[in-house]
């Protein structure tokens, strides 16, 4: 019989499996000959594509015992799970009540379409107060009133409903109108990693969580771009911007929140937007005050435009054994600089190349809209073979969603293009993301309406920043001339 252990710290992982019998040893390329026997590999050794293709050549595929902190990190053990999962029953599991617990969190968010483990375990300050996690604008609780999160009534409130299964569009609409387009979403994807992750059996164990174990802190909207889809609230440029276009008030000013509602003895995971992290001075107050207090071996994530990495960041980066980055890229080269405005698309690869140099890992944000879905398959064809093994998230812009024309054959020839990518191929929600964007391109149709009110808004834009849509974008200009030439529809 031939078997493929799945595990992810190697020298455990050898003695695992040679205690399970005759082991081959570690499989870490395709040109191997399998022979009867046991053998063994990881995420860190394949992609996820090749494991998939390995177990096709097996009887069977054992996940080896060990426990998440055994793990080199957790993604690796949570990809590894997924894996696991598409595999299908040729897989077993050395210890049962992985298996079954696994399979109770992956029932639960399948079955109560409204069950959410964020407002169980993380707390997000944005603007002074918390919402139930990025996703959402609603306003939970204010910073100042919230006393125990572990029994704020407001939390309380929430968890109920989400137990008993009732809806909370004003909260979580957002994953709602994902599943709605069988798009996996955070609510169901995040949902299962942390329940394992905290080595929760049931949801009955989740009074066990008394403080946050997972921090998502904006602390101001210092920001050093200009981006086309954001707002005075994220961006400290567009609201000096917008007080001078007459759009907003010139006292207007968001209240903002800062690290000191973190409690980093308690962090196992925190991620930090903005804003820019890293045009805030209070950014790098933190990290100095982690590596004073000796708390840096949580996960760590930072979400950045990648334009502004110094050499006091890396420094003080390398003091973390695990810290990542995000980098928020929309559009490829000139489309990039045109929808982020003010960002250089030379600089931010560069950059990227900087922090992997340093150790870091690096996952990217993709923000699909009518500004980048041009030339969005370009993109990502760039960073899977640029940088590759990398993650991508992808979603859609909030007010200027691309499926507003109708799609030519090549531009659907195009989105279907990324799924020869290792990216796609490597990520469910993404792969997920993917395949509803081809599935709304191929709907969609002439929304004369909402096209109107996005060039309105672009050209106000553009005069403003004294740009030209035509010298960036010339195929959104073009559709701008065929709407034109419809007339009234």
């Amino acid at each position: 019989m031939k078997v493929l252990c799945l595990g992810n710290n190697h020298k455990h992982t050898d003695e695992l499996t040679s205690k399970l019998g005759n082991n081959h040893g570690l499989i870490s390329n395709l040109d191997i000959k399998i022979k009867d026997g046991f053998y063994h590999t990881s995420v860190l050794d394949l992609t996820n594509s090749e494991i998939l293709e390995l177990s096709k050549q097996f009887d069977r595929v054992i996940v080896l015992d060990q426990s998440v902190e055994q793990w080199n990190h957790p993604a690796e053990f949570h990809a590894t799970q997924d894996i696991a999962k598409r595999i299908g029953s040729k897989v077993h599991w050395q210890n049962a009540d992985g298996k079954f617990q696994l399979e109770y969190w992956q029932d639960l968010v399948s079955t109560n379409k409204s069950f959410c483990i964020f407002p169980f375990i993380e707390l997000l300050t944005q603007n002074g107060h918390t919402t139930v996690c990025c996703r959402s604008d609603k306003p939970v609780q204010s910073i100042d009133k919230l006393d125990n999160f572990a029994t704020d009534e407001e939390y309380q409130k929430i968890r109920r409903s989400m137990l008993a299964g009732e809806s909370l569009p004003e909260h979580c609409q957002f994953c709602y109108k994902l599943e709605d387009k069988s798009i996996i979403s955070a609510r169901q994807a995040e949902t299962v990693e942390w329940a394992m992750r905290l080595n929760l059996k049931t949801v009955d164990d989740l009074g066990s969580v008394k403080e946050p174990v997972y921090y998502e802190v904006r602390p101001s909207n210092t920001c050093n771009l200009m981006c086309r889809m954001c707002s005075p609230m994220f961006s400290s440029l567009i609201e000096k911007e917008q007080k001078q276009l007459g759009k907003i008030p010139q006292e207007y000013n968001e209240q903002y929140s800062n690290f000191d509602i973190v409690k980093i003895e308690n962090i196992i995971k925190l991620y930090v937007a903005g804003g820019e992290p890293t045009a805030m001075p209070e950014f790098y107050d933190f990290l100095r005050k982690c590596v004073r207090r000796k708390y840096t071996d949580f996960e760590f994530i930072v979400n950045t435009n990648g334009m502004k990495v110094s050499t006091v960041l890396l420094d003080l980066g390398s003091h973390f054994k695990n810290l990542q980055y995000i980098i928020s890229i929309d559009g490829y080269k000139k489309h990039n600089d045109y929808a982020r405005w003010r960002s250089k698309w030379q600089t931010i690869i560069k950059n990227v190349h900087k922090l992997q140099d340093n150790g870091h890992k690096i996952h990217f944000n993709t923000v699909l809209s009518l500004w980048t879905v041009f030339d969005y398959h370009k993109l990502i064809h760039f960073l899977d073979t640029e940088f590759p093994d990398c993650l991508i998230h992808g979603q859609y812009e909030g007010r200027y969603k691309p499926f507003v024309f109708t799609y030519s054959q090549d531009q659907i020839r195009n989105l279907e293009s990324i799924r020869t990518t290792k990216v796609y191929h490597n990520d469910a929600m993404f792969q997920s993301f993917i395949d509803g964007t081809i599935h709304s391109a191929k709907q969609s149709f002439v929304n004369k309406k909402a096209i109107t009110k996005f060039f309105k808004y672009n050209d106000e834009l553009d005069k403003a920043r004294a740009s030209c849509l035509n010298d960036y974008i010339p195929e959104l200009e073009q559709l701008r001339i065929q709407v034109d030439n419809l007339g009234d529809l």
